[in-house]
């Protein structure tokens, strides 16, 4: 009988995969979070190849210069953000110039959705072979099983139209695949499809819910970001269910929502703590990806878990995310599971004028809703903050400063105040809106998104530059100047916390807060005002920022004398964040004099008092540009009613205040102050990332 010899299998070659998510860190690290998009897309990709890909993924440019010394890598992904752009197509054009034969996508959602500009984009960079458009987790696993099924022949696969792609043919024509659809979001893998070349559906059969999608975490392939520098970002849920005509999810693909199963997460919670207790002890933060945190029933058990681990770790000390637009009973259950002052509850409005709102396609509560929702937040000793946004189609500046008095008297506790970005893919980014609400836009540098970096062996001036909105039909560019300083009045007189007692003062004699900002904003052109320099030159700099192009901003900031102003914090920073700091640790007297001033023409207040009032508001700010943080200041209060307003307390006389940061505060910034420069920069970035309440201290004891 005459046996068939079979032919013996050859081994395969592993492929190596690169996933780059760079964030600038030459002046300082802009994006400070672990790089997860990327991460789950590998693994995707391990789930589905297995050892016959290698996965690495890189956060630092340093990093992949060196890696890219070594070795070229056959697959090379990078992420498409408005804060690292510029950065990952310079290195990805440094691949393509080593290697004719790496497949390079870039996926993210910075780029826009006009055809035209689609176009020119990939034009402009012909080394990117693909974009992802979208989700990235499947099409990425569709395009390099494309790959293995024609043997690497890059120009073939741009003819299949691959399932959420967009590609620039060598006769110029752009091809873009079929959408694909989301995780979560289909029951039949028969529902990925591809005109051009087809995969078997049940090569997606494991590979169809969230849930179906390895924790990066829990396999390892994060490891290497446990470094003390960076902090952690989960997801627990993707998509958002509002329409909002601003932001880059208010669209259909992104309307409906898939979860994680509870038990992934806590695991992934868990394991993600203990590593950072062990291996970032100086980093306390996590930040949550989520739309709409603390929205969902699923995120109230969630938190409870989150809550047994903060008291067996004590970490997180500090939770970012942004929770929920509706359900706000909901929301405040979830939240009082967490550990104290961990996460502050975002109430986002953008906007109180109901013309903005049809514009933007958004819905808020009610205004007396929302006082009785931060009541609630009072009650529960929790904090909350919102947000606004300048220049938005049909927002006036009476509007803006309507809502912005609202919001203080409302009771929230702070809020940022943004301008609005014309992000691509978003509503605000089309022709016709423009030109429909006399939209002017100027564009800048986004803070610390610049650097000077090693790219193929040359030293290259990179920056990032965003598109914001500065003057509209409705709103005039002086009056964006005017807003401007009204943020920065609010930035240090409400939402830093700092001036609570004199809330308290304020609150007692029945005059709203926002009469008191107000009243300090009304002040800051007179000549006399202590903190006039402040404002001088917060408004310069915002003129100084703005440019007529985006190649204009570019050529500005690659010029190496320019660029060496940024290195000294002379311009570049976000200057309501720099310009707080400045004031806490460079003009804090004259502040709190300016502070003094105005409650004294408010409120009738005898002299002793307020000099005990300027003792106390003095010592609550640590200043993190000495050398030495000071943790512990000792005061003598005269004042029976000060005391008893500070301590909630009975007392006949007055007494000594031991006040301090405590051993978790004075632990977190002295190790910013390793991480981030002695600037202004550096401090404002300190601020931003661990809070304003991280710098005060507060009453340890009293002796009377």
């Amino acid at each position: 009988m005459n046996r068939v010899k079979t032919k013996k299998k050859m081994p395969y070659k592993k492929l190596l995969f690169y996933g780059v998510d760079l964030t600038h860190n030459d002046i300082a690290i802009a994006s400070g979070t672990f790089p997860l998009g990327l991460a789950y897309v590998g693994s995707a990709i391990k789930k589905k190849f297995g050892d016959r890909i290698v996965v690495k993924l890189f956060k630092y440019a340093e990093d992949l210069e060196e890696h890219l010394k070594q070795e070229i890598p056959d697959f090379y992904f990078f992420s498409n953000y408005i804060w690292n752009q510029n950065l990952n197509l310079s290195f990805a054009d440094l691949v393509r110039k080593k290697s004719k034969n790496t497949l390079i996508v870039c996926g993210g959602p910075n780029i826009t959705r006009i055809r035209e500009g689609r176009k020119n984009f990939l034009a402009a960079y012909p080394f990117i072979d693909f974009i992802i458009d979208s989700e990235g987790e499947i099409p990425s696993c569709y395009l390099i099983q494309t790959y293995f099924d024609l043997e690497g022949e890059i120009e073939k696969m741009k003819a299949c139209r691959l399932p959420s792609t967009l590609t620039l043919l060598e006769d110029g024509e752009m091809l873009e695949g079929p959408l694909a659809p989301r995780l979560g979001m289909f029951k039949d893998p028969s529902a990925i499809t591809c005109p051009g070349h087809s995969i078997a559906p049940e090569f997606f059969s494991d590979l169809q819910s969230f849930d179906d999608l390895p924790s990066p975490y829990l396999t390892g392939l994060m490891d290497k970001f446990f470094d003390d520098q960076l902090y952690p970002l989960i997801e627990t849920n993707r998509g958002c269910p509002f329409s909002c005509s601003f932001c880059q999810q208010g669209t259909a693909y992104f309307n409906k929502i898939a979860f994680r199963r509870l038990d992934a997460c806590v695991d992934e919670f868990k394991l993600i703590t203990e590593k950072m207790t062990q291996q970032s002890p100086g980093i306390s933060r996590i930040e949550i990806a989520d739309p709409n945190f603390a929205m969902f029933s699923q995120d109230l058990e969630f938190c409870e878990a989150i809550r047994d681990i903060q008291d067996e770790y004590q970490w997180p000390q500090f939770i970012g995310c942004s929770t929920g637009k509706n359900q706000p009973e909901r929301i405040l259950n979830a939240i009082s599971k967490l550990m104290p002052d961990s996460l502050v509850i975002s109430n986002s409005m953008q906007s109180a004028n109901p013309d903005t709102l049809e514009a933007i396609k958004r819905k808020n509560i009610s205004l007396e809703g929302y006082k009785k929702v931060q009541l609630e937040i009072h009650k529960r000793g929790l904090r909350s903050m919102a947000d606004v946004i300048l220049c938005l189609p049909e927002e006036t500046k009476e509007s803006h400063f309507n809502a912005i008095g609202n919001l203080i008297d409302s009771g929230v506790q702070e809020f940022t105040s943004y301008q609005a970005m014309v992000l691509k893919n978003s509503d605000l980014e089309q022709e016709d809106v423009r030109n429909r609400y006399g939209m002017k836009t100027k564009w800048r540098v986004l803070p610390r998104a610049i650097g000077n970096y090693e790219i193929g062996g040359v030293d290259q001036i990179i920056s990032e530059i965003e598109e914001i909105t500065v003057e509209t039909n409705t709103l005039s560019f002086q009056e964006y100047l005017d807003s401007r300083c009204l943020h920065l009045t609010t930035m240090i007189y409400h939402n830093s916390g700092v001036f609570d007692i004199i809330h308290r003062y304020l609150k007692e004699n029945e005059i709203p807060i926002s009469s008191f900002i107000f009243s300090i904003y009304k002040k800051m052109g007179n000549a006399q005002n202590p903190l006039r320099p402040v404002y001088e030159g917060f408004i310069k700099e915002t003129r100084n920022e703005l440019f007529d192009s985006e190649k204009e901003a570019l050529e500005f900031y690659f010029d190496p004398k320019n660029f060496r102003q940024v290195q000294l914090s002379k311009i570049g920073g976000n200057l309501l964040w720099k310009n707080l700091a400045v004031t806490l640790f460079s003009y804090w007297p004259q502040a709190v004099q300016v502070c003094l001033e105005t409650l004294d023409q408010l409120i009738p207040i005898e002299e002793k008092e307020l000099a005990d009032l300027k003792q106390y508001l003095l010592a609550r700010i640590a200043n993190i540009s000495y050398r030495e943080i000071e943790k512990d200041i000792t005061i003598e209060i005269q004042s029976e009613k000060l005391v008893r307003y500070l301590t909630d307390s009975e007392v006949s006389n007055g007494g000594t205040l031991i006040m301090t940061l405590g051993d978790h505060k004075h632990k977190t910034l002295s190790h910013a102050k390793t991480i981030y420069p002695d600037d202004p920069t550096g401090w404002s970035l300190i601020l931003s990332i661990n809070r304003v309440h991280t710098v005060t201290r507060d009453i340890e004891v009293i002796v009377a």
